[in-house]
């Protein structure tokens, strides 16, 4: 919808721990400490919202939201170590259990992902 910020500053996820994963047949969301939280939308199961990358496999071959969010689980208890804008469609997020986090702006005609918590209050993507 407007992109990822290249410019913005996401270093208020470093250090935080994720603590809640809630899955729903078209979004995801994920809660981290301090309020903190991402919201994933994603309704056509081509669409690749989101890859959750561990160290045995990724999530980007299975079809959609709720099997590819089971993967996520894994991330429960592991704090984000380094967040960077790779372009702008895509928020890497990087864990202390060593696994990747990559979420991607789908359609730039509606929200694909938000970010609440940080200094500048809700980011829509």
């Amino acid at each position: 919808m407007y992109g990822v910020r290249l410019d913005g500053d996401w270093s208020f996820f470093v250090g935080k721990q994720l603590t809640q994963v809630c899955i729903g047949p078209y979004d995801v969301q994920l809660h981290f400490e301090d309020n903190v939280s991402i919201s994933i939308q994603g309704g056509d199961p081509r669409e690749k919202c989101f890859c959750h990358t561990t160290a045995c496999s990724s999530s980007s071959a299975v079809k959609g939201m709720p099997g590819k969010a089971v993967s996520l689980v894994s991330l429960l208890g592991a704090s984000v170590l380094k967040v960077t804008a790779e372009n702008t469609t895509t928020l890497a997020l990087f864990f202390s259990n060593m696994e990747e986090l990559r979420i991607y702006e789908i359609d730039d005609g509606y929200e694909s992902f938000t970010v609440d918590g940080g200094p500048n209050g809700l980011i829509t993507v």
